[in-house]
């Protein structure tokens, strides 16, 4: 017989007011630290004023107060994080939207069957080379 874990519980996003755990921030500045593009300086100097209000760990809302909007488009940004687990195996990956010139949302996607519950430590995270993972149909 099969042994089946058991079914995970859902987890609804949730109004909050708070500032980004350690962890969020950390893997926000990893991402924007990770390359230069136009605009990211004005965003690195956003995440100082970043507080999430909606959301849950694999898709977290925020908002910036008192910082001047990126000239970037709307969307995900062009660089991203891919998490991996200690055996150093592909476990998800982190995405950074913008919208009107603001960070609007971290995006923590995951590939095992399992929902993230936590962000995970600055230590498990890679470049995520989306080329990459096209061309060999992983993750990341």
């Amino acid at each position: 017989m099969k042994h089946q874990s058991e079914p995970q519980a859902f987890v609804p996003p949730t109004a909050l007011d708070r500032p980004l755990t350690a962890d969020e921030d950390a893997a926000l500045r990893w991402i924007l630290w990770l390359e230069d593009f136009p605009g990211v300086d004005e965003l690195r100097a956003q995440i100082r004023h970043v507080r999430a209000t909606w959301g849950r760990t694999t898709e977290l809302t925020v908002v910036v107060a008192g910082a001047a909007p990126a000239p970037v488009e709307d969307g995900i940004l062009p660089v991203a994080a891919l998490v991996v687990g200690p055996d150093e195996k592909d476990e998800g990956f982190i995405n950074v939207w913008v919208e009107n010139g603001y960070l609007s949302m971290l995006e923590y996607s995951w590939v095992t069957d399992r929902m993230p519950t936590e962000y995970p430590s600055p230590d498990r995270l890679r470049l995520f080379d989306a080329l990459r993972a096209a061309a060999t149909g992983r993750s990341g």
